[in-house]
């Protein structure tokens, strides 16, 4: 596929969207990423994803590193960033390897939300405070049953 429509492709997704070589290098970012981060594209490409990110989980326990390693997609772990202006912001993300057509490992990829003003079960925005299962997944509120596995706000109820 052209690289012209690979940048399009990535560009209409509207998480966050990474891509990292054999040496954590970042070689694509897409759009919503730019905006979740504050970073330019052209500022990310080329520089190591946990210099970019500056996640809670880089160093001990980076989603990427645990697919490689189980072989399994991480799926909706919530962790946090530091964005451009210096701020802690929750995120979700999930990971895959990318393979070749010999079954070859040429990358990594790594998709993420910004969940810090996602709409809560009565339909406000706002901050959110997270409650993390030991997984690290977001659980739900349990007040409701059309709740959340996404945060409640600290004085809101569903």
């Amino acid at each position: 596929m052209p690289e012209a429509v690979n940048d399009q492709l990535l560009d209409s997704v509207p998480d966050g969207v990474f891509t990292v070589d054999s040496e954590w290098r970042i070689t694509a970012f897409n759009r919503a990423a730019e905006q979740i981060t504050g970073i330019r594209r052209e500022e990310a490409l080329g520089r190591r994803c946990c210099d970019v990110f500056r996640a809670s989980i880089c160093e001990s326990a980076c989603a990427v590193k645990q697919t490689l390693a189980t072989r399994r997609p991480v799926v909706n772990k919530v962790v946090y960033i530091v964005n451009a202006s210096g701020q802690r912001l929750p995120i979700s993300v999930s990971t895959a390897v990318l393979k070749d057509n010999q079954g070859r490992v040429i990358g990594r990829v790594e998709s993420f939300r910004d969940l810090a003003w996602s709409r809560n079960c009565s339909g406000r925005r706002g901050p959110r405070i997270h409650s993390p299962t030991s997984s690290g997944a977001a659980r739900p509120c349990g007040s409701c049953s059309t709740c959340c596995q996404w945060w409640q706000p600290a004085t809101a109820r569903c």
